[in-house]
């Protein structure tokens, strides 16, 4: 989860200095805050599905097996 967060940010910093076009390739604080949140933003919408799913079934309790009677005793 940390990488997609980590390689997002990266990836959309790459972007925005292609996108600023600054002569020293610096971005501005407020594109560089843009990036990070938009970053931040996608990782958590991607992720955080996975994570509902993982927490229901670590906190499933599990109910004994009832067993079927298929051959019962005659008397």
């Amino acid at each position: 989860m940390a990488d997609l967060l980590l390689y997002s940010l990266e990836k959309f910093k790459v972007e925005g200095r292609r996108w600023e076009a600054r002569p020293d390739g610096r971005m501005s604080f407020k594109v560089e805050t843009a990036c990070g949140a938009v970053a931040g933003g996608l990782a958590g919408f991607l992720t955080t599905p996975l994570d509902v799913m993982k927490t229901l079934l670590q906190t499933q309790v599990k109910r004994p097996a009832v067993r079927a009677n298929l051959f019962p005793r005659r008397k």
